[in-house]
């Protein structure tokens, strides 16, 4: 009989299998994503059980704060006035308890060399995706040009939901970046090579596409990142410098080069000089309409700070406190929080968003002492994009939270007791 270890060995071949078919699915198919996530959390579980692992993964907060918020989702029934919306929101979390699962093992099992592989594949299949919705772009410039004056966005092929589709590209550009710098003696010069040319692609990508939470949360993290390289002295401050250069450099060539990034920072300004004025200016005005619907969210948290409204009934409060506030906006601009913290206060109480906190703090404490760039840096940029959007409202957004979290978590020996399993 083979012992433990090649049996493992063969384990991370199918679950390498699993893991492309998700990255397949991810930008394609909701239906394939949920079967594809479904299979590779059964694989996740025969590999813990025959590891005798399984008991561990209930001793962090990364499983039980979604056993948590589901358990809680069930008990909602009793309050819903939803009953559909209930049902939805419980699968999701459902589906949120089957994602982490699924992408445990890959703190444990990848090598480097399987790790880096999959990374390009992800990469290759998110470039093709963005060449493809670029191509669109230019084909029906006139018209999408005008689209983003007017606060509307560049289509993504295949139709994953653009805010979503940002987010995924500027965490793959931000983790290849940091995956080169920490582990450039350690990858092989194809791999160093395929990871900058993706970077690079996609970089170029996300500024044509604009979409405004990627290229926010991905400049936001660039700083925070270079804090991190400064408070760890990892950089000389020449180098430093040259990264910042081009930092400001590269969304300052994009405004003057590429029309679509600057038909967005032009809406954008608009829409701040919207925000700032009030009143039915905000209409059909992004900024505008999120800072609305957060002031209203707030209130809703201020009335029920310890228990929320349960699962089923945030877009019916909502509706509610939006007429109770005599909003300016227009019953179709009346949009939902945009903001995951703001979401879990709503539906289940205060105490949700600050153990969502804590989750990142405990993780992101671990990442500054183990001088993890590559965690520290999916954190900071998941945690900007949370404050801009529900970012596990929707499959992609869950997938792409546990999916970065355990990838970056996997890169070396010191990182083995982030997620512990």
């Amino acid at each position: 009989m083979p012992d433990k270890g090649i049996i493992n060995v063969r384990f991370s071949y199918v679950y390498l299998v699993l893991l492309s078919f998700v990255y397949l699915s991810l930008p394609l198919s909701r239906a394939l994503l949920s079967f594809s996530v479904g299979l590779l959390s059964i694989c996740s579980i025969i590999y813990l059980f025959y590891n005798q692992s399984l008991k561990s993964l209930f001793k962090n907060l990364f499983i039980v704060l979604p056993l948590l918020f589901f358990l809680i989702s069930l008990f909602d029934y009793f309050r819903a006035e939803d009953i559909t919306t209930w049902g939805e929101k419980l699968q999701l979390t459902a589906f949120w308890i089957d994602a982490v699962i699924a992408f445990i093992p890959l703190t444990k099992i990848l090598t480097q060399k399987q790790k880096s592989w999959s990374t390009v594949l992800l990469m290759a299949i998110v470039a093709e995706v963005a060449l493809m919705s670029v191509i669109n772009y230019f084909v029906y410039k006139a018209e999408i040009d005008q689209a983003l004056l007017e606060s509307k966005h560049v289509p993504i092929a295949g139709g994953m939901h653009h805010i979503y589709f940002g987010i995924l590209t500027a965490l793959i550009v931000i983790y290849s970046i940091a995956e080169v710098f920490t582990s450039y003696s350690k990858l092989k010069t194809l791999d160093r090579y395929l990871l900058l040319t993706f970077s690079a692609i996609l970089l170029i990508c996300i500024h044509i596409l604009s979409s405004r939470t990627g290229l926010l949360s991905l400049y936001l993290t660039f700083i925070m990142g270079f804090g991190f390289l400064v408070f760890k002295k990892l950089v000389k401050i020449r180098k430093l410098l040259i990264l910042l250069s081009l930092c400001v450099l590269v969304p300052f060539a994009a405004y003057f080069v590429v029309p679509s990034f600057h038909n967005k920072i032009k809406n954008t300004s608009e829409d701040f000089a919207a925000t700032i004025k009030g009143g039915e200016e905000v209409n059909y005005k992004s900024m505008g309409m999120r800072l609305e619907a957060w002031k209203v969210g707030l209130k809703i948290i201020a009335q029920h700070p310890f228990t929320g409204v349960g699962t089923g009934n945030v877009d019916l409060n909502f509706a509610r406190q939006y007429e109770l506030n005599k909003s300016v906006l227009k019953v179709e601009n009346r949009i939902g929080p945009h903001n995951q913290f703001i979401t879990f206060s709503v539906r289940y109480g205060l105490w949700a968003s600050i153990l969502f906190i804590l989750l990142f703090g405990i993780i992101w404490l671990k990442a500054i002492k183990n001088t993890d760039i590559s965690l520290f840096v999916i954190l900071c940029l998941l945690f900007i994009s949370a404050n801009l959007e529900s970012l596990l409202n929707r499959q992609h957004g869950i997938v792409i939270f546990c999916l970065f979290i355990c990838l970056s978590a996997n890169s070396n020996e010191n990182r083995s007791d982030l997620i512990p399993v």
